[in-house]
């Protein structure tokens, strides 16, 4: 989680250094070849830290998703057998439960879990650097994260509301096609194949109906969010500006808290991409 900020802190040195042309030529490990050896680190860094963030979160979500499935499976063994007669307990709405439901909570161990603690990391470590640099820089880009969050929140609301009518939709196919493959003697035997051919497809077309809904409302909902951010860099740019005229923020600091906060709310932005879904 530390990558990015850290990125965007040498990031901004180097860029400092190299405008300032009154520097004589650095030694061995001096100003940018000593940045340059840090990018490196930086480098070595983020391959045994993401490897590892993912080797562990997988290995801890394969583990509890086996564990679940025993349990779930259990339960419906367990259960009476007018359970097994209501319409929301039908062969392929359970078997979907079991392979879906295991599947999200894998996903929110392995991806969500990570991702959260990554975003904490990132957010912690870029708001220290920044503030070191500039604090009034920093509160003026942070009173625009109100907005940015509430762009984040309308595209995530987007997703989860269609994802879920999406599932119950995709639950009454799946019921479909497990009665039709389950009976397929008395099927093939009654020359049904028509007819569950022609209820498979009516069961289907509501959830291709919620999918082109959902492409229209994310891009919306994508485009939003990307808007908020570009307003956001360029509030920030002129506040930057501002500072250096009127309150005497020298042009290292300025481009340093920039830099570090748009490296870290990139950073934020992908893991929160990942932890939304």
């Amino acid at each position: 989680g530390a990558i990015f900020p850290c990125f965007g802190l040498i990031f901004a040195q180097v860029i400092t250094k190299l405008v300032d042309t009154k520097n004589p030529p650095p030694g061995p490990l001096e100003g940018t070849n000593l940045y340059s050896f840090l990018f490196v680190m930086i480098g070595i860094a983020a391959f045994f830290g993401m490897s590892g963030q993912i080797v562990c979160f997988e290995i801890a979500g394969e583990r509890y998703t086996k564990r679940l499935r025993a349990a779930v499976f259990e339960a419906y063994m367990r259960q009476e057998v007018g359970y097994f007669d209501q319409a929301e307990n039908s062969l392929g709405a359970l078997t979907a439960k079991l392979a879906v439901d295991a599947k999200n909570v894998n996903e929110l161990i392995t991806k969500v879990s990570g991702d959260v603690t990554q975003i904490l990391v990132t957010a912690i470590t870029g708001l220290v650097i920044a503030f070191t640099q500039s604090w009034m820089l920093t509160l003026i880009i942070l009173c625009m994260a109100p907005f940015i969050a509430f762009a984040n929140y309308y595209q995530s609301k987007i997703e989860n509301g269609y994802e879920d009518q999406t599932k119950a939709a995709n639950e009454q196919s799946g019921e479909v096609a497990g009665e039709a493959i389950k009976e397929i003697r008395t099927v093939a035997g009654l020359n049904k194949q028509t007819h569950f051919e022609t209820k498979y497809f009516y069961a289907t077309e509501h959830p291709h109906k919620l999918a082109k809904r959902k492409a229209v409302s994310s891009s919306i909902g994508f485009a939003f969010q990307q808007c908020i951010s570009y307003y956001a860099n360029a509030v920030a740019f002129f506040a930057g500006i501002q500072l250096m005229w009127h309150h005497g923020l020298t042009f290292d600091r300025m481009f340093t808290c920039m830099m570090t906060i748009m490296i870290t709310a990139q950073g934020v932005g992908r893991a929160s991409v990942f932890a939304t879904t």
